[in-house]
């Protein structure tokens, strides 16, 4: 069997173009910036791991798992199997909220369930992150209402279920939905804690 060395072919054609666009590609190294700039099946490989990453942590974890790991363990000569669900299935963490709900019903309901509780479980992680920061800044002097003070409260006690919260009774069901009304009106709920609200 004859093997060919791309780099000597270069070399010997006196192709110093292609010679350089090879050698920058053999030193390119993974990340999801340079994922369209590897072969398919770089790519297939890469998206393997990827799935990995969803299923060993949670989607905290991902983008660690994509920035820091998988550039060590995917190379252009990376094989990973073709897939066989369709693209809407293996790229699923792109699709809305409003697709992923549709296909709840459908022929991929499993995979639909799964991302659709990752999500509501992320929501409810960010609900919590909210309102501890928000408590912790009315720790150190920022104002805020009894009445908010206790929403943020039992958000962190309900693990950012907020249906669990509203459940407590209907004062505090309307003061949760003035508290998802008021985090929604900022940036992350970055400035949340800096003025006193639901009183």
């Amino acid at each position: 069997m004859v093997r060919h060395d791309v780099f000597e072919y270069a070399r010997q054609i006196g192709n110093a173009d292609l010679l350089r666009m090879l050698e920058a590609a053999a030193r390119l190294r993974y990340s999801p910036a340079t994922h369209g700039r590897f072969p398919r099946p770089a790519r297939y490989a890469a998206a393997e791991l990827l799935r990995l990453g969803y299923q060993i942590g949670s989607g905290v974890l991902v983008p660690v798992w994509a920035e820091h790991v998988i550039p060590f363990l995917v190379s252009r000569t990376s094989r990973g199997a073709v897939p066989t669900l369709p693209r809407s299935v293996v790229f699923i963490d792109g699709l809305s909220d409003e697709q992923v709900e549709a296909m709840l019903d459908g022929d991929y309901a499993e995979h639909a369930t799964v991302e659709h509780q990752r999500r509501l479980d992320a929501k409810k992680a960010r609900y919590v992150a909210i309102a501890a920061r928000t408590l912790a800044n009315h720790a150190v002097g920022m104002p805020m209402g009894p009445k908010a003070k206790r929403v943020n409260e039992l958000v962190c006690e309900c693990g950012g279920d907020l249906e669990e919260v509203a459940r407590t009774d209907e004062e505090t069901k309307e003061l949760v939905r003035e508290w998802i009304s008021k985090i929604s009106s900022y940036n992350g709920g970055a400035h949340l804690g800096t003025d006193s609200y639901f009183d």
